[in-house]
C-alpha cells in the first residue's frame, strides 16, 4: 500500500514533469519559423492537437454551451487547418495556441478522470497527424453547438 507522502511527492514530481513539458511546447511555439515543415513541427503539431483536442472535448462534457468550449474548439481548428494546408506550423497561430495549450493544460489536470476516459479519440488525432492522414471531418465544426455532449465524438 502507498503511502499519503509518498503518493503526494509521486503527484508532484508529475506535476513537474507536466509543467516541463508545458514549457517545452511553448518554447517551441514561440521559437518556430514560419511555415516549417519537419519533424519537430508535425510532433508539435500532435502535441497540440492532443492536449486541446482533450481538453475541449472535457469543456465540452461539462458545459456544451461555455465559451470555454468555442475558445478551445477554435483553437483545435486552427491545428486541423495547419493539418489541411500541408502540416507546415503557422507563426501565426502561435500566441492563440500557446494561449489554448496553458487553458487546456489547467483543465486536463483539473478533470483528469474525465481526461483519461476521453483520451482515446485526443490519441487517434495525435496519431493520424504524425502519420500525416488527418482528414477534412477529423475535427467537428460549427455543428457541435447544437448537439448534446454524448452525441460529440470529436
Amino acid at each position: 500500500m502507498i503511502d499519503f507522502y509518498k503518493a503526494r511527492r509521486m503527484e508532484l514530481e508529475g506535476q513537474q514533469s507536466y509543467r516541463q513539458v508545458m514549457t517545452g511546447l511553448a518554447l517551441r511555439m514561440w521559437g518556430m519559423p514560419d511555415g516549417t515543415d519537419t519533424a519537430d513541427s508535425l510532433d508539435l503539431l500532435a502535441n497540440l492537437g492532443w492536449q486541446i483536442g482533450l481538453a475541449a472535448e472535457i469543456a465540452y462534457q461539462l458545459d456544451p454551451a461555455g465559451a470555454q468550449v468555442r475558445r478551445l474548439h477554435g483553437a483545435l481548428r486552427a491545428v486541423h487547418a495547419m493539418c489541411m494546408q500541408g502540416y507546415a506550423w503557422r507563426a501565426q497561430y502561435g500566441a492563440a495556441l500557446d494561449a489554448a495549450s496553458a487553458e487546456a493544460g489547467a483543465l486536463i489536470q483539473q478533470h483528469h478522470k474525465l481526461a483519461m476516459r476521453l483520451m482515446p479519440g485526443a490519441a487517434e488525432l495525435a496519431e493520424s497527424i504524425r502519420a500525416r492522414t488527418v482528414r477534412a471531418d477529423a475535427v467537428s465544426g460549427a455543428e457541435i453547438y447544437n448537439q448534446q455532449p454524448e452525441e460529440s465524438t470529436r
